[in-house]
């Protein structure tokens, strides 16, 4: 029998506790010990309880049993869709009976108006209504997430009817341009390269002339701090706050990926910012990324519902935000005040 050990002193005080406040162990049905270790060797009793004299004689059967649960969570499951039903019920039902009377007092209000009463009932129909619904969504949600950590991996028909979903949702099957519907995969490809090598091309126009214009500058000792060397304690701030579930880019790696294996290859990245610091450029691969198209609506026809997005590779984003983080210290000085918008600690409606 083996257990935690702890001073004669302390289990003397422990005791002389239990004894004042007229505390007992509570009874168990069964064996002494409720845990076995899978080796066989080390036992314990790792449920206890402690009640009252007054206690034990007033509730029931109060006796542990002699297998501790390890599934309490699991054990609550009946409680808790128990209490689902007594609180909300059938949500469907209870929405669509506050929607009806909101109907019948929008019927009203259009026919003879609204008392200051029934603006105020309406007003708590629609939110309740509201709340009743964000309750839907967020049981869908939990019921979705509960199914998918158990049976998400596993090879069934739920697994493989996600998968073609999925699919699905990422493929474009047809579009619409000027010249009509396209369904070829090779039209479709032909057609998206096309937009967007005309979207995103430069056209020349002539530039402002700022002459003669003043502009905020910056101190010496702010200029110094852009432009020294770049510190490891920075880097390593930056690749702590980026998020890791982020897509890769062409290089498939993400920055959960980094964070992982940074103490592997620290010094390598280290060496690059080294060297950017002292050539001023970057090797053209950096500026590689891949293009990716996200609907803006539900149900995209033509090129213009897609927007693009570009993923970078992830020592292209760590230099970038390394550079932001640094700009960020002296961006407040360097823009104008009437400047409202795209700047921390002030909004558009201050403009």
């Amino acid at each position: 029998m083996l257990g935690n050990t702890s001073s004669f002193s302390e289990t003397i005080e422990f005791r002389s506790f239990l004894t004042d406040m007229d505390l007992i162990d509570l009874p168990v049905l069964g064996r002494k010990f409720t845990w076995v270790h899978p080796n066989g060797i080390s036992i314990s009793r790792i449920d206890r309880v402690l009640v009252s004299n007054d206690w034990l004689s007033f509730v029931c059967k109060p006796d542990v049993v002699d297998i501790a649960s390890h599934e309490k969570l699991k054990g609550l499951k009946a409680t808790i869709k128990s209490w689902h039903r007594e609180t909300y019920g059938v949500l469907d039902d209870k929405i669509l009976k506050l929607i009806s009377e909101i109907s019948v007092l929008d019927i009203k209000g259009e026919l003879t108006g609204l008392s200051e009463h029934e603006t105020g009932r309406r007003k708590q129909l629609f939110s309740g209504m509201w709340h009743l619904k964000r309750s839907k969504e967020s049981s869908i949600v939990q019921r979705s997430r509960a199914r998918w950590l158990k049976e998400g991996d596993t090879n069934s028909s739920f697994f493989h009817a996600c998968v073609k979903s999925r699919r699905n949702r990422n493929s474009i099957l047809a579009l619409r341009t000027k010249q009509g519907w396209i369904e070829s995969p090779i039209d479709i490809r032909r057609a998206v390269v096309s937009f967007f090598r005309n979207h995103f091309s430069s056209v020349e126009w002539q530039r402002p002339n700022l002459d003669g214009i003043s502009f905020s500058t910056l101190s010496l000792e702010e200029n110094q701090m852009l432009t020294s060397p770049f510190q490891l304690e920075e880097i390593e701030n930056v690749i702590v706050e980026s998020d890791g579930n982020k897509s890769p880019g062409p290089d498939g790696f993400n920055f959960a990926f980094v964070k992982s294996f940074w103490n592997l290859f620290k010094g390598e990245v280290r060496l690059l910012f080294d060297q950017f610091h002292g050539t001023a450029r970057l090797p053209q691969s950096f500026s590689s990324y891949f293009v990716m198209i996200i609907p803006k609506i539900r149900s995209p026809s033509s090129l213009g519902d897609f927007r693009p997005i570009s993923l970078l590779g992830c020592l292209y984003k760590i230099i970038a935000k390394v550079l932001t983080t640094r700009l960020a210290r002296v961006m407040n000085r360097l823009v104008e005040p009437t400047q409202s918008a795209f700047l921390k600690g002030r909004n558009l409606v201050d403009g």
